[in-house]
């Protein structure tokens, strides 16, 4: 009864944009030939917002083109009556192919941007709205070329990145940043997103945002300025604890800051920014530092971290071994 009542809205152009979803999920469900035309419809009026999966996109093809190679006979020994018949359902699952082939491949609905950097590189990015993104090493964002003022303003984000989000007063449009973990929605402020590995870290320089977190143990979450959360994806644990702006927006200015951290999160860092693998031993990776390294300048990092520490660091290739200068034997 739902799904039939969800049709008549189709066909009305009454389906809000939650119906639409639900009745794209209940044709997933059913005989794709028997609702070929409602696809059609169906996809029309969603204008490329849902994909399909290879598998399921797969076997939509094999058993449309199934049932038009089934008809191509029928339609050489049918009467004139049947071969229309035939013919307007061939051309609602043509349409459905079309369909199909959109769901697979949604950039031809929707034109896809994308901005990605390697190790050691930093780029600056306008999104439609005019706000700004710094993207650190490393990382990569995806956003739509173009905007409607009637939708919601969205990114998706690998990495690390710095928004600069612009307010839209005239129609309060909230935007969103989309990681693999956790979803930030904002309406206009300044925040940095680390997402890498097994955590995500945010940190609030001005305004406010609100923090969707579907499979941590806190599901939504504030943040007020100068606040940084964690979220451990293992764990699902979420951390929320107040910090100081430069050891999470220095690098936008071409450094990272450290303070009283380990080598081991050094090294970490180092190999996030640059690619390099390090070797040092148990001892080593406990010992703390407090310092600045430059994002862009791997020899000058390594020095730093070898006169600040007093350690005997040696390169092979992309390898580093760090280890305890050795005493110099005492003059005569």
């Amino acid at each position: 009864m739902k799904k039939e009542k969800l049709i008549r809205k189709l066909y009305a152009g009454l389906c809000s944009h939650q119906e639409l979803d639900q009745l794209f999920d209940l044709l997933l469900e059913e005989d794709v030939i028997e609702n070929a035309s409602i696809w059609a419809e169906l996809w029309n009026q969603l204008g490329g917002r849902r994909t399909l999966d290879q598998s399921k996109s797969d076997r939509i093809y094999e058993r449309v083109g199934e049932k038009i190679r089934a008809d191509e006979v029928s339609l050489q020994k049918s009467t004139l009556k049947r071969r229309r018949l035939v013919l307007s359902a061939a051309a609602a699952m043509a349409i459905l192919l079309v369909s199909v082939f959109l769901l697979k491949v949604p950039n031809i609905a929707e034109k896809q941007l994308s901005v990605y950097t390697t190790y050691g590189e930093k780029k600056q990015a306008v999104l439609p709205d005019g706000s700004a993104v710094t993207i650190n090493a490393n990382s990569e964002l995806l956003y739509a070329a173009d905007w409607d003022e009637d939708e919601e303003r969205s990114v998706r984000l690998s990495g690390e990145a710095f928004f600069e989000v612009e307010k839209n007063l005239e129609t309060a449009q909230k935007f969103k940043v989309i990681t693999e973990e956790v979803i930030i929605e904002v309406f206009g402020t300044s925040f940095n997103v680390n997402a890498e590995n097994e955590m995500t870290s945010i940190y609030l320089e001005e305004g406010q945002v609100s923090l969707s977190i579907p499979n941590g143990e806190v599901k939504k979450l504030a943040m007020s300025p100068g606040e940084l959360v964690r979220y451990d994806h293992l764990r699902r644990k979420v951390e929320k604890v107040t910090d100081q702006a430069r050891k999470h927006l220095s690098w936008k200015d071409g450094y990272i800051f450290f303070e009283k951290a380990s080598l081991l999160e050094v090294c970490e860092e180092l190999h996030r920014l640059y690619g390099i693998d390090y070797q040092l031993s148990d001892s080593l990776a406990n010992e703390l530092i407090t310092t600045g390294l430059p994002i862009d300048n791997l020899d000058l990092a390594l020095r730093v971290i070898e006169i600040t520490k007093n350690l005997q660091l040696t390169r092979n290739g992309t390898k580093i071994f760090l280890a305890n200068r050795k005493s110099e034997p005492p003059s005569n």
